[in-house]
């Protein structure tokens, strides 16, 4: 049953972040997946540490909110 889960929401994170706008979809895999800094991404991405967080912060939470509905889905 964990395997399942597990295997269920990875699919969940990675179809989610498939729906990330771009700017959001990079940062988050340079930051969250790849493991970049802030500023690492900032210099690759060429915009500021500032629009950065602001972009993985929106990332993040649209990634929440896809976790949110997949188990609110599973207890309904």
């Amino acid at each position: 049953m964990e395997t399942a889960l597990s295997a269920e929401l990875r699919n969940a994170i990675e179809q989610a972040a498939d729906r990330l706008p771009p700017a959001q979809h990079e940062v988050f895999f340079l930051k969250d997946i790849a493991g970049l800094s802030y500023e690492e991404v900032a210099e690759i991405n060429g915009h500021s540490v500032l629009a950065i967080k602001r972009n993985i912060h929106q990332a993040r939470l649209s990634l929440r909110e896809a976790i949110d509905r997949l188990y609110r889905k599973r207890l309904d």
